[in-house]
């Protein structure tokens, strides 16, 4: 009877949510039952606190560099219909920083996505109140999903809404408003620049 030599590929997938969609990243790792299983398990091991170092290096480092105690309260964004700028304590850190490079990005239809279009209400309103006629939940779905987003972004683990039930209504902890138009200014007449 001969023997064959018993070998298997593991498959490793991950999946990364970056600019709103899915990226998927695969790694073969080749190893063989027959000759050494215990090394197979501590390369599987290797391999896999390698992946968990790695997302924590990841989710340590933020875009924005903020102190790792910050909280909601101490952001603010000032929005326009593509752009955003942010403070930190009265400090500003970014300006016109896009959509894009939030992660707001609907690469179907190559323009912002709904939860972007949730912000920009959130900064026109200061809260959002659901839909009458929000039967399926959509409307919790994407909040959920912007929640998501700003904590990612962020790099804060806080909920950045205060609690639904407290008025009927999703109201951020941190401030967002609109940004201002820019304005001439010709003999003491304002001007409002389009």
């Amino acid at each position: 009877m001969a023997q064959s030599l018993l070998s298997m590929h593991l498959v490793v997938e991950r999946q990364n949510v970056i600019g709103g969609y899915f990226e998927s990243q695969q790694t073969a790792i080749p190893f063989g039952f027959r000759d050494n299983p215990n090394q197979a398990v501590e390369l599987i091991r290797e391999f896999l606190q390698s992946q968990i170092n790695a997302g924590m290096t990841n989710r340590q480092k933020s875009f924005l560099n903020l102190p790792p105690d910050t909280d909601w309260n101490d952001i603010a964004i000032a929005l326009d219909e593509e752009t955003a700028d942010i403070w930190y304590q009265n400090t500003i850190l970014a300006k016109n920083i896009t959509y894009k490079e939030m992660g707001f990005y609907d690469l179907k239809r190559k323009k912002p996505n709904i939860r972007w279009e949730y912000l920009l209400k959130l900064a026109k309103h200061s809260c959002l109140t659901p839909p009458e006629n929000d039967q399926s939940g959509k409307f919790k779905k994407q909040i959920s999903e912007l929640r998501h987003d700003l904590r990612g972004f962020f790099k804060i683990g806080e909920n950045p809404f205060y609690p639904y039930e407290m008025g009927g209504f999703y109201a951020p902890r941190f401030k967002i408003r609109m940004k201002k138009k820019p304005q001439n200014i010709i003999k003491d007449i304002e001007i409002e620049a389009s």
